[in-house]
């Protein structure tokens, strides 16, 4: 009997002790992986891995710093069956003091390592070997990510969808824009910056779903974002004095939105994509406004 789980978030976390980092052996996959958990329903990320690490490693951390995410996709044959399962990682970086007490029912064994030891590691998970995939080669994590993150999302009414021109651009955006929510962003996991900037802006939500989540490089900044593109129901329409830097709005039907000629080239591939209970994951990179990259992990 082959048993499917539904795809799943996870929110796992680096956790650091002198200059060292935990790995913790999966007794089911047979793999060495950093200590984490599922998010329970209408949990915060953060507040998952804040959880897990107490449930996993017996101490309450504080302040886990968001670093970026990666995707596996498992399958493991058993007696009673095969069992298959789609994870996206949330990985987060952890400083710790005191000595972890790691529960024996999660982990066989357990082991600290060097940063270098840990990316290179043959028998790591395949959520942690994607994620190490998508860094720009010859940068370290730790320096390299500080929260770093957007959030962007597609507002839809009834039928139709929110599209805005900012101010000095000719371009047609989602909703709101990512660049504008990157102080709030950058101090809250993406469901609360989101959450945080609709009650802002006295956005009322029917309901809001993760739709895709985006590891973009900046070659002129040398900036890495992961972006998180959210489509958000609302109840009634937003005014445009409540948008942000909204010079122009306009309201399209879904067929209509990708044919828009000055629409982000990203969205125009992209959107089309977006199922529902489905998270999509891809790779771009930019010069400017300009793409120059766009790789679809999953379809």
């Amino acid at each position: 009997m082959k048993e499917k789980t539904k795809p799943t978030i996870v929110c796992s976390a680096f956790i650091e002790k002198d200059k060292k980092f935990l790995l913790v052996f999966d007794p089911l996959f047979k793999v060495w992986r950093v200590p984490g958990g599922r998010a329970e329903f209408n949990e915060a990320l953060e507040e998952t891995l804040i959880r897990e690490m107490g449930e996993e490693i017996g101490l309450k951390v504080e302040n886990p710093k968001f670093l970026g995410f990666g995707q596996d996709h498992q399958l493991k044959h058993l007696k009673e069956g095969t069992i298959e399962t789609s994870r996206l990682i949330m990985f987060f970086y952890v400083k710790i003091n005191e000595e972890p007490f790691v529960d024996p029912s999660e982990a066989e064994e357990y082991k600290w390592v060097t940063f270098n030891k840990l990316k290179n590691h043959p028998n790591k998970e395949g959520a942690l070997s994607d994620f190490f995939q998508k860094k720009p080669k010859g940068k370290v994590i730790l320096k390299e990510f500080k929260n770093n993150f957007l959030v962007d999302c597609f507002i839809k009414f009834h039928d139709k969808y929110l599209l805005l021109r900012r101010k000095k651009s000719e371009r047609w955006f989602p909703g709101y824009l990512g660049s504008i929510w990157r102080d709030i962003a950058n101090k809250k996991n993406p469901y609360q910056a989101l959450k945080l900037l609709l009650k802002k802006y006295n956005i009322k939500t029917k309901k809001i779903s993760l739709k895709a989540v985006a590891n973009n490089i900046f070659v002129n900044t040398k900036e890495v974002f992961n972006v998180f593109l959210f489509i958000v129901k609302v109840e009634v329409k937003p005014k445009i004095d409540k948008l942000p830097e909204a010079d122009e709005i306009i309201w399209v039907k879904e067929n209509k939105l990708v044919k828009q000629d000055k629409i982000l080239d990203e969205y125009k591939i992209v959107f089309p994509l977006f199922k529902d209970n489905k998270v999509l994951f891809y790779h771009t990179k930019y010069d400017f406004d300009k793409m120059l990259k766009l790789e679809i992990y999953n379809k």
